[in-house]
């Protein structure tokens, strides 16, 4: 469980990384002053503003960041399907949530997960956690956040520190082109990942190995992204597809009214 769990984690993670953080750069003025006379050497070209690929074109891992548009990320929701294998065992997952990081100091989450038939809920709220499988009834259970993200695969409930990893590990960026997506116009692009980045998930005390890494990504004209593929390769092979939406709407995320201690 603490395998899978790691994995919904690292998901969005890429999406943080793909969908929000600092200002874009911004477009430089036109000039105000009359052109310098032809034979004057011309500026070279911003690096802050290069110019558009072509359809399956290589571009620098720092042109793709400087290309999405890191608009502020305060709430959205998130649907993911995804497979894998498990010591020689498949396993599949299927995740859907809405996340409110309005305010940076108290996030909220409310996450409905189903690990191989196995429904679960979880609420993170106030600093409080609270969770519901259905392996142990219909009551809603109070829990210390650091157990909820132990049981997550992730010793932190706070993603900043995925979104860093992420950044720093991307080895290359091809830029696939434009498409439409659900009827949104999209920019495809095929992130490949350093493999020794992904080997442990997020869970204390393991290692796997990953052979290859290689994530597709659309954004949209907000530099949001839409949608995200995963294709990882190795000890534990997963497959996955995430797709993201509902960017900075009202949410509503609140503590369940009744509730039990979790037992120690």
């Amino acid at each position: 469980m603490r395998i899978i769990g790691a994995l919904a984690v690292g998901t969005v993670g890429i999406a943080l990384l793909t969908g929000c953080g600092a200002p874009a750069p911004s477009t430089p003025s036109a000039p105000t002053t009359t052109p310098p006379a032809a034979t004057t050497p011309a500026p070279a070209p911003s690096e802050t503003t290069p110019a558009a690929p072509s359809g399956g074109s290589d571009i620098s891992v720092e042109e793709f960041l400087q290309r999405v548009n890191r608009a502020e990320m305060k709430t959205y929701t998130v649907d993911m399907d995804m497979s894998t294998e498990v010591e020689g065992t498949p396993m599949t997952m299927t995740t859907s949530g809405s996340f409110d990081n309005s305010d940076p100091e108290n996030p909220r989450s409310h996450m409905k997960m189903n690990v191989m038939g196995m429904e679960m809920e979880m609420i993170l709220v106030d600093g409080d956690a609270f969770l519901k499988a259905a392996m142990l009834g219909d009551q809603w259970m109070k829990m210390d956040p650091k157990d909820a993200a132990e049981l997550a695969g992730s010793s932190s409930v706070d993603m900043a520190q995925w979104t860093q990893d992420y950044g720093k590990n991307l080895e290359s960026v091809e830029f696939v082109g434009d498409e439409t997506l659900d009827g949104i116009a999209v920019s495809h692009y095929r992130l490949t990942m350093n493999p020794e980045a992904l080997q442990d998930l997020g869970v204390d005390d393991a290692s796997f190995e990953v052979t290859d890494a290689v994530v597709d990504v659309w954004l949209d004209g907000e530099g949001f992204t839409r949608q995200f593929a995963m294709d990882m390769k190795g000890e534990v092979p997963i497959t996955m597809t995430t797709t993201m939406d509902n960017f900075n709407e009202p949410v509503t995320i609140e503590a369940p009214k009744d509730w039990v201690e979790m037992p120690k």
